[in-house]
C-alpha cells in the first residue's frame, strides 16, 4: 500500500508525535543509551515525525554525558545546518550540564584515578568555557542556569578555581545578562566558597539573597560545615526553627537540610555530636513533620554500627538506632536487603549490649523478632555497604566500619549537588 493511500495516512497518523519520541529518547539518554537515543532519532526522521529544538537539546545533553563531546558538537551543527532550528540558550545549557555532569564511576573509584579524573575534569570546564564564549558570538544570550552551571564547575576543579568564578558571575552581571545577586546563581557561588573553603565569601553570597530558599539554605549550611564552622551551621538551624514559632521570615527545610548536619554531626562522632544528632532527627520529624529518606536511614545505620569513635556504645545510641529502623518501615521498601541492614545492626549492637537488650527488648521496640513478622524492604540506597560474602555478617559490619563516614561522604557527593538534575534539586 502506497504512503499517499488512504490506508497509509491513517498509519502515519498512528505514529507517535513529537513529543512521545521526545520523551522515549530523553529516558534512553538519561539510562546512557546513547546508541538507542540516536536510534529513536532516526526513526522519527525517517517517518516524517520532525525533531524539535527540545528533541536535539535531549539528543545533545545524552551525548555530552555520555563524553561524547565531539558528537555533541556534530549533532549542534546538524539541528541548525540540516533542520534549520537555531540553538539556543536551552540547547547550549543542555551540552553545559551534561558535559561537566561527574560520572557515577568517579565516586568511588581509587589508586590514583582521582587524580586523572580531576584532570579530565579540569579541561572540560576549559572546553565549556569556550562553548560560553561561543554562545556569545553568536548572539545567545546566556541566562542564570548557564552561568550557575559555570560558577559550580568552577568550584568543583581541584584546585578550586574560584577566582574565574567570581569573574565570570561579575562579568555577567555588569552585561545585565544574569544578577549575581540571584538566587540561583548565589547558591552555586557559596557551593564554589564552600569548596574554597572560603567562609566570608560563603556568608556574604548567601546574606545577598533577598528570599533564601531551601535549596539556598541547604548549601549554605553544608558549606560552614565544609569549612569547619559545624556550630555556625547549628545554629543557623536552630535560629530558623525558633523563627518558625514566632511565625517571623523563615525557610521551611527540606531532609536534605537535616541529612547535611545529621551526616556532618556523625563524622565528629563523640558524645555531644551523638546527643545533637538526636535532638536533630526528632526535631525533623515533630516539628516539621518531615519523615527520613532512604540515604538519611543508611548514614545513621552504618555510623552507629561502624564502631568509630563513640558512637553506638550508650543506651541512647541503641534506643536510637532502633528508632531509626522503625522509622526505615515507613519507606517503599523490599525484604532482602533490609534484613542485612537489621541483622548488621542486631550482630554488632547486641554483641555490644546484650544483656541490657535482652532484659529490656520492648523499650528498643525489638521484642520477638518484629522485623521478621513485618517482611520488611530493601533500603534502595547508593552505599555498597550491606552485601558482603554473606558468610558471617559479622565481618561484613566490620569490612564496612573501614571507611563508613567517607562512604557517607561518597554517598552525598553521588547525589551530585551541583548538577542541574540533582536529586537534592539545588539549582
Amino acid at each position: 500500500v502506497g504512503h499517499n493511500s488512504q490506508v497509509g495516512q491513517r498509519r502515519r497518523t498512528r505514529h507517535p508525535n513529537v513529543e512521545a519520541y521526545t520523551d522515549l529518547l530523553n529516558g534512553y539518554g538519561r539510562a546512557g543509551m546513547c546508541d538507542k537515543a540516536l536510534a529513536t532519532l532516526k526513526t522519527m526522521r525517517e517517518r516524517g515525525v520532525n525533531p524539535n529544538e527540545h528533541t536535539y537539546s535531549c539528543m545533545i545533553g545524552a551525548l555530552a554525558r555520555a563524553q561524547k563531546i565531539s558528537q555533541a558538537r556534530k549533532m549542534l551543527d546538524f539541528m541548525e545546518f540540516n533542520d534549520e532550528i537555531k540553538p539556543s540558550a536551552i540547547t547550549y545549557n543542555s551540552f553545559l550540564t551534561g558535559m561537566l555532569e561527574k560520572p557515577a564511576e568517579e565516586y568511588y573509584r581509587g589508586d590514583g584515578y582521582e587524580a586523572a579524573a580531576n584532570l579530565a575534569f579540569n579541561g572540560r570546564v576549559d572546553v565549556a568555557i569556550d562553548m560560553v564564549k561561543e554562545m556569545m558570538r553568536s548572539r545567545i544570550k546566556p541566562n542564570s542556569i548557564t552561568v550557575s552551571t559555570m560558577v559550580d564547575a568552577l568550584g568543583r576543579c581541584n584546585p578550586p578555581r574560584l577566582y574565574q568564578a567570581k569573574a565570570l558571575a561579575d562579568k555577567f552581571d555588569e552585561l545585565g545578562y544574569v544578577s549575581s545577586n540571584g538566587a540561583r546563581v548565589s547558591t552555586a557561588m557559596i557551593r564554589a566558597c564552600g569548596l574554597s573553603k572560603d567562609l566570608d565569601g560563603v556568608c556574604e553570597t548567601f546574606g545577598r539573597i533577598a528570599k533564601p530558599d531551601a535549596v539556598a539554605f541547604n548549601t549554605y549550611l553544608d558549606s560552614c560545615c565544609r569549612c569547619g564552622e559545624v556550630k555556625m551551621a547549628l545554629n543557623a538551624q536552630k535560629s530558623n526553627s525558633a523563627k518558625s514559632q514566632s511565625e517571623e521570615n523563615f525557610i521551611s527545610p527540606d531532609v536534605a537540610t537535616y541529612t547535611v548536619l545529621i551526616s556532618t554531626l556523625l563524622k565528629i562522632g563523640n558524645v555531644a555530636a551523638a546527643d545533637h544528632t538526636r535532638k536533630l532527627y526528632r526535631e525533623m520529624k515533630q516539628l516539621w513533620g518531615i519523615q527520613p529518606d532512604k540515604g538519611l536511614v543508611d548514614i545513621i545505620l552504618v555510623a552507629m554500627v561502624s564502631g568509630g569513635n563513640s558512637l553506638g556504645l550508650s543506651d541512647k545510641d541503641v534506643k536510637f538506632t532502633y528508632e531509626v529502623l522503625r522509622d526505615a518501615r515507613k519507606l517503599d521498601l523490599s525484604p532482602e536487603h533490609f534484613e542485612k541492614r537489621e541483622k548488621a545492626v542486631k550482630a554488632v549492637i547486641v554483641g555490644r549490649m546484650s544483656e541490657v537488650w535482652k532484659e529490656d527488648t520492648v523499650s528498643y521496640g525489638m521484642d520477638e523478632d518484629p522485623l521478621e513478622r513485618h517482611n520488611w524492604n530493601q533500603i534502595d540506597s547508593r552505599f555498597r555497604l550491606w552485601g558482603g560474602s554473606g558468610k558471617n555478617i559479622l565481618d561484613d559490619v566490620k569490612n564496612l566500619g573501614q571507611s563508613a563516614m567517607a562512604d557517607a561522604d561518597d554517598f552525598l557527593e553521588s547525589k551530585n549537588w551541583n548538577s542541574m538534575n540533582s536529586g537534592f534539586r539545588l539549582f
